[in-house]
């Protein structure tokens, strides 16, 4: 529940116009949950000073006869049992050239933005949760509504900083933002190392929804499964998961015992464009009958699997503060992790898993010996649980609250 000091506040700021294409929608149900829980808990702290949080989806299509399907789109199922049946969403279609037309793409985001006026009065502040496009399109929409907007970066929109033209472009607009939120000290040092003022920056870190993210003792737990979630996307190094894992495998083919009573099993769940690669590389690796893939779930199953697993994987190239990692270690799952984004700072070896050196040259060696110490450890789980217990979206969203009242803002 809000405090006594934010609730003063939000007498002013009562209405937060929330952009980002990280939101589910209908034809991706899980995408950007993150944002989902973040925007349900700011939408329960401002329904105490009768105000509301209204979402703006920008939905990147190069079709036009799907434009007004989109419009017509209403939130999916994930969306309302979250917060409810009162949020506002208007999901907006947005022209997009895939690759050639990627550095112009804020201007469609402008052009789309501008049919959607009428949804946007009213706002007291934006928050704009992702660099590019959204961030430089909702900057332009504040500025047309005579408000202040906030910009929330997450990981690797970061490295649209290092991109000439794109670089540019977000450099101005995250300097004319009222500020900048991040969600680990690590993305500041980033954001700082590329030329932004500390001053503007403000560390936010993710939450987790312990409603669904928690220990079930009537879960019985098989400390053989070995579970990796998330996009199977080159960034998230899924085959460096499967490789790591083979060489587990004939470890404990060669004579090493695996703890008793396990069979060793690597779930992965999520889907991506590496989907059908990995399949065949898991053949390659003769390790097809221990591999299961099994798609994008909800997030309730990713909680089941989370609690039925032995441990969590992250195989990470590039992250800020990873979701994944904070859920698993509230449900009392040991996590082995590269060294990405503020992991170090959530991970600590022996106590709630272990940290893996990360870089281009990161050997799936390194990652199989971390996975043989973390399956012969002792883990106490309400040490693990306990480990991520500042994690917590309410008060994420309070804090945010905070920062963008008008007496921060000035």
């Amino acid at each position: 529940m809000a405090s006594l000091s934010v609730m003063v506040r939000l007498r002013s700021v009562r209405t937060v116009l929330f952009v980002s294409n990280l939101f589910p929608r209908p034809d991706a149900p899980r995408n950007g949950m993150f944002n989902l829980s973040f925007v349900g808990a700011m939408q329960a702290q401002l329904a105490l000073a009768g105000g509301a949080v209204n979402v703006l989806v920008p939905v990147p299509e190069w079709r036009p006869w799907r434009w007004r399907l989109i419009r017509r789109w209403a939130p999916p199922a994930e969306v309302t049992a979250i917060v409810g049946k009162h949020l506002r969403v208007q999901y907006v279609p947005c022209f997009y050239l895939p690759l050639i037309g990627r550095s112009l793409s804020f201007l469609w985001y402008r052009f789309a933005f501008c049919r959607v006026m009428n949804f946007t009065r009213g706002s007291d502040a934006v928050v704009a949760s992702w660099l590019y496009p959204d961030a430089l399109a909702a900057v332009w929409l504040a500025s047309r509504l005579g408000k202040p907007c906030w910009i929330r970066l997450h990981g690797s929109d970061r490295f649209h900083l290092d991109s000439p033209i794109r670089g540019r472009l977000c450099r101005r607009v995250l300097s004319n933002a009222a500020g900048v939120l991040v969600n680990a000290d690590f993305m500041k040092n980033e954001l700082v190392r590329r030329g932004i003022q500390d001053a503007c920056i403000s560390v936010v870190p993710n939450g987790v929804d312990r409603t669904v993210f928690h220990p079930d003792q009537n879960q019985t737990r098989d400390t053989g499964i070995i579970l990796w979630v998330g996009n199977m996307v080159a960034i998230k190094r899924p085959d460096l998961a499967l490789r790591a894992f083979a060489g587990l495998t004939r470890i404990h083919a060669d004579g090493y015992p695996t703890p008793a009573g396990t069979r060793l099993q690597l779930v992965m769940v999520g889907a991506g464009p590496m989907r059908r690669r990995l399949e065949r590389l898991a053949r390659q690796l003769a390790i097809e009958n221990q591999v299961t893939f099994s798609g994008c779930l909800s997030r309730g199953e990713v909680a089941s699997w989370m609690r039925r697993s032995g441990l969590l994987l992250l195989t990470s190239r590039s992250e800020g503060m990873p979701n994944v990692v904070i859920e698993a270690l509230a449900c009392g799952t040991p996590v082995v992790a590269t060294s990405v984004g503020d992991v170090p700072e959530i991970v600590v070896d022996d106590v709630n898993g272990f940290v893996v050196r990360a870089n281009d040259e990161t050997l799936p060696d390194d990652v199989t010996q971390a996975l043989m110490k973390a399956l012969h450890a002792s883990w106490d789980r309400n040490a693990v649980q306990a480990s991520v217990a500042v994690h917590d979206w309410p008060r994420a969203a309070e804090c945010v609250l905070s920062i963008i009242s008008p007496e921060n803002a000035d």
